[in-house]
C-alpha cells in the first residue's frame, strides 16, 4: 500500500519502486479531479495501465482526456 499526497504522475515512479502488486491509495488525486470522482478514476486509471507496460503517461494523457485534465492540474512529479 502506498499513500499520501498521491495523484496519476508518480504512478511510474511508484510501480518503478513497488511493482505491480500494490495498492495505491490516491484519496485526493481521485477525488479532487476537477471534473470529479469517476474522471479522477479514470485518469488514475489511465496513469497506472501506461507504467504497468512502460509507457509515457504524458503521452497517454492524449489518449485519456481525464488523464490529460488530472496532469494538467497536478504535473507528473513526485511528492517528496
Amino acid at each position: 500500500m502506498v499513500s499520501g499526497g498521491l495523484h496519476p504522475g508518480p504512478v511510474p515512479e511508484l510501480l518503478d519502486r513497488v511493482g505491480t502488486n500494490v495498492c495505491v491509495r490516491a484519496d485526493g488525486g481521485v477525488h479532487g479531479h476537477p471534473d470529479g470522482t469517476h474522471a479522477g478514476t479514470k485518469g488514475l486509471r489511465a496513469a497506472v495501465d501506461a507504467a504497468a507496460v512502460g509507457a509515457d503517461i504524458e503521452a497517454k494523457a492524449r489518449d485519456v482526456p481525464e488523464h490529460a485534465a488530472a496532469v494538467e492540474l497536478w504535473g507528473t512529479e513526485t511528492p517528496r
